[in-house]
Parts: structure tokens; sequence; C-alpha cells
């Protein structure tokens, strides 16, 4: 801010004299003396704030104070959408080798944090496409027998109806998507189904996704942020099914059933909004570096599970139907040296030895 200048100075004290006069005879108007009806600390407050403002509007005129600028408010949470997404899985990372993970159950929930309460749910199987029969593992983790898989739509079938669900229950409840302004907000239990799983398979599949599905909110961290802070102690990072239990709730249901953890989710949630935890955003998807065209050939040649290739062949297709990149093990273990196929992106699981 600039020094005022003695004129000013003068002029300011000018003003709070012609204020300190106007308040008395105001005062006096109403029938209130100055020392009458008025306590010493509200003749002092009075004194003080009155002229202090008029000061300070002079000084804006004066240019000498900048302008208060208002910062936009941003709209209250009143609603959570939570996802939970199950996937195609193997005992291993030596029996996953070779396999390309895929979404086989979209649920989601949706609360009501006014009345604590879930209001709504959407809830389909997903068929895969590149690994359609499900390992032993799998169908005993999640509970999802391969014939209810075989009968479920793809995952271009389902992501549609899901936006087409939202947007009527938008349109019921009146909330608003995306955005500063945005009273509903989309959440599960770690970052790994927004951030990971769905943005990795839509990439791949060359499947658009809504822009409000890249913000949500990871509500392990905030758990363990709100709960960690209120206790005092520090505890270990726990599962969905402990920290039910850590607040006297009991989980409902089958671990690994998508539904059924997105609705002991949606527990959670509305238990933390009573104990008056923070809900907000906590994770936003940055946008990915720009991939490399799909080739037209790629449609008349289909990718084939395990293709027997050799380092002059011509590179086969990976899942992304995009030609495979040919690599060297160049790491001290028994297959230094042999050469492979493997995505050029980086995206899918495409793995094959050259013969």
């Amino acid at each position: 801010m600039l020094a005022l200048t003695d004129a000013q100075r003068q002029r300011i004290e000018e003003n709070r004299a012609r204020a300190r006069e106007k308040l008395l005879q105001r005062q006096q108007q109403q029938g209130v003396s100055a020392g009458e009806g008025a306590r010493p600390q509200e003749q002092s407050r009075i004194s003080q704030e009155e002229p202090e403002s008029l000061t300070k509007r002079k000084a804006r005129e004066l240019g000498l104070l900048a302008p208060r600028i208002k910062r936009a408010s941003h709209a209250t949470v009143e609603w959570v959408v939570v996802l939970d997404f199950e996937a195609t899985c193997w005992a291993s990372e030596a029996e996953k080798r070779g396999h390309t993970q895929e979404i086989i159950e979209f649920p989601a929930v949706l609360v009501s944090l006014a009345r604590r309460a879930v209001v709504a749910e959407f809830h389909s199987y997903v068929r895969p496409t590149v690994d359609r029969d499900l390992s032993a593992f799998c169908r005993q983790l999640t509970g999802i027998s391969q014939d209810t898989i075989d009968e479920s739509p793809t995952l271009a079938v389902v992501l549609p109806r899901f936006v087409t669900w939202v947007e009527q229950q938008q349109r019921m409840h009146k909330f608003i998507l995306g955005g500063p302004d945005a009273t509903v907000l989309f959440a599960t239990w770690t970052s790994w189904d927004l951030g990971v799983c769905l943005p990795t398979e839509c990439r791949w599949r060359g499947l658009p996704t809504p822009p409000w599905l890249n913000t949500w909110a990871d509500l392990k961290t905030l758990f363990h942020r709100h709960y960690q802070s209120a206790d005092g102690e520090k505890k270990e990072v726990c599962g969905l099914a402990e920290a039910l239990k850590r607040l006297g709730l009991q989980f409902e249901g089958r671990e690994h059933s998508g539904i059924e953890d997105a609705r002991n989710t949606a527990m959670l949630v509305c238990r933390m909004v009573s104990d008056r935890a923070p809900l907000r955003a906590t994770t936003t998807l940055k946008a990915k570096r720009k991939e490399p065209p799909v080739a037209a050939e790629a449609a008349v040649y289909p990718v084939a599970k395990n293709p027997r290739v050799t380092a002059q062949s011509t590179p086969p297709f990976c899942y992304c139907l995009r030609r495979a990149r040919l690599k060297t093990v160049t790491k001290p273990t028994p297959n230094i040296g042999r050469q492979f196929f493997s995505c050029v992106s980086g995206n899918c699981a495409f793995f094959v030895w050259c013969e």
C-alpha cells in the first residue's frame, strides 16, 4: 500500500471528526446521549469502528486501497455415488502374466447425506472379451460364476447404461455434476477403481469416459486422516471391513462382492458424515499423453491369445489393437538376452516370448 501524504492524513482526520459529530447527533435525536444508554465498551467500539470504515472507504476512493475480491464459494456436497469394481484376477503374479485385467462387476450406490441412506443403486455384471474364462481363484474370491459372466453385456454396453443412470438420478434429485459447484461426489475405497481400473481399460478399448468421473474422493485416505487425528493415535492402514469394525459397525454380506462392498462403503460414508469427517475430492485424474493411433489393419487381423512369433516376425497386435514392440531382457536373470513382444504403450498386459 502507498504511504499517505500529509494532505490525505488531514482529510482523513477531518472525516473522522465529522463521523463522531454525526454519531453524537444521531444518538441525541434518538434520546440517547453519548454518556447514557451505551456502556463504555460499546462507546469505544462505535468510535473505533465507524470512523475506520469511513477511512477505508475514502482511501479506496483515492485509489490507495485495492478493491476487495469476493472468492467463489464451493457448493456443499449433498450426495455421494460410491463405486466398487471387481475385475478378473489370478492367484499369483506368475499366473497373471500374459493376461489382461478386465472389469467383471460394475456397481454404484447413491447416498443421500441428508437422509444418511442409500436411495438408488446401479448394478451390472460385465463380460470380459480378452480372457473370457474366469480363473478358479477369481470365481472363489468374488462369488461370480462363469455362466453369469457369459450372459452379461460388455463394458461398451454397461458404461453408457451407468452414465444414463447417473443422469436420471440427476434429473430426479436436482444435484449438480462436475465443476466447483458440484453437489454430488464420486467416492471409492482407495483410488484403484477410478484411478487405474476403469481409465486403463477404457483407454485400450477406446471407450470415452464422462469428465465428472475424473475427480473423486479416496475414502480410505479420508477415513485415516480423520480418525487418526481425532484419536491422537496413529493406527495401521486397514481394509474396509476393519474400518467398519473400528467404528463399531459390522460388514454385511459377502466381501469382494462389488455391490456388497459398495453398500458397506455407503454405510461407512453415513457414519463419517455423522462424525463430522470432511467429505471432499482427494484425487483428480491428470490428462494422459497422446497414444499412437490404432492401426487400421487391426480390425482385419484379430489378436491371438498366444501367438507364436520370432524376432523376425511382423509384430503382433496387443490387446490395445496396436502393434506390439520387440524388447530384450537386459536384467541379470535366467532369461537375459531373450526377446519378447509387449504393449507399446504399457496400457495392457500383452506379453509373448519369441521362439
